[in-house]
C-alpha cells in the first residue's frame, strides 16, 4: 500500500500530467508540431482555448469543428460556416441557441431565491456555501442575457457575426501555423476521425439490444 504522503504526491502531479496530455492532443487535431518550449506551449494553449471559446460562442459541434478544420483550412468565416452545413452540421438558428442557453440557465440555478441567499450571506457560518450559490444565479442570469440577446437577432444577422467569429479565429490560425513553419497534415487526419458514436444513439442501441432488437446496431 501507498504512504499517505506518496499517495499525495502522485495526486499532485496529476494536474501537470493531465494538461501536458491534453496539450498534445490538441496539438495533434490542429496540426501543430510537438514542442518543449514553455513559450509554445503557453501560446498554443492561448489559440486553443480561443478555439474552445468561439465554439461555445456559435454552438458549433466539436467533431464537426475540426473535420471543417482539415486541410486544406478555410480561407474565411464564411466557408467555414459552409463546411459545417456540408458535413450535417450547420450552426443553428438564434432560436434554438436561446431554448439551449435556457435549459442551461434552469439547470444551473439554485431553487433557493437569490434575495435569501443575499440575506443568508451575512451569516460567517454559511456564507461560503452562499457565495457559490449566488455565483450559480450570476451565471444563470448571464444565460438568459444571452438567450435574449439570441431571440432579437435575425438568422442573416447571426450568420453574419459567427463568420466574423471564424474569421477572427481562423486569421489566428493561420498566424500560429506559419510560425510553427507547417502545419502537419497527416497529424489532423489521424487524430480527427470522421466518425464518432454519439452516446445518445449508443444508448438507443443498447436499449434496444436489451429488449432483443439488434437492428439499432
Amino acid at each position: 500500500l501507498l504512504s499517505k504522503e506518496d499517495a499525495s504526491a502522485i495526486v499532485a502531479r496529476y494536474p501537470r500530467l493531465y494538461r501536458a496530455a491534453w496539450l498534445r492532443e490538441m496539438r495533434r487535431k490542429l496540426g501543430f508540431p510537438e514542442s518543449k518550449s514553455a513559450r509554445q506551449a503557453r501560446a498554443d494553449g492561448d489559440l486553443i482555448t480561443a478555439l474552445f471559446n468561439t465554439m461555445q460562442a456559435t454552438f458549433a459541434d466539436f467533431t464537426s469543428t475540426f473535420r471543417c478544420l482539415m486541410p486544406t483550412t478555410p480561407a474565411d468565416g464564411e466557408e467555414m460556416l459552409a463546411r459545417f452545413a456540408e458535413c450535417g452540421n450547420p450552426l443553428p438558428p438564434p432560436e434554438v441557441r436561446a431554448a439551449a442557453l435556457r435549459m442551461r440557465a434552469s439547470r444551473i440555478r439554485p431553487s433557493e431565491p437569490k434575495s435569501i441567499l443575499e440575506q443568508l450571506s451575512a451569516d460567517g457560518q454559511a456564507k461560503s456555501r452562499v457565495v457559490r450559490r449566488l455565483a450559480q444565479h450570476d451565471e444563470a442570469d448571464s444565460l438568459e442575457q444571452l438567450a435574449e440577446s439570441s431571440c432579437s437577432l435575425t438568422g442573416d444577422s447571426q450568420r453574419s457575426q459567427d463568420a466574423v467569429a471564424w474569421d477572427t479565429w481562423l486569421s489566428a490560425y493561420a498566424k500560429h501555423g506559419t510560425n510553427q513553419n507547417a502545419l502537419h497534415r497527416q497529424m489532423m487526419v489521424a487524430a480527427n476521425p470522421r466518425f464518432v458514436p454519439r452516446p445518445w444513439a449508443v444508448d438507443a442501441a443498447a436499449a434496444a439490444a436489451q429488449n432483443g432488437d439488434f437492428a439499432p446496431a
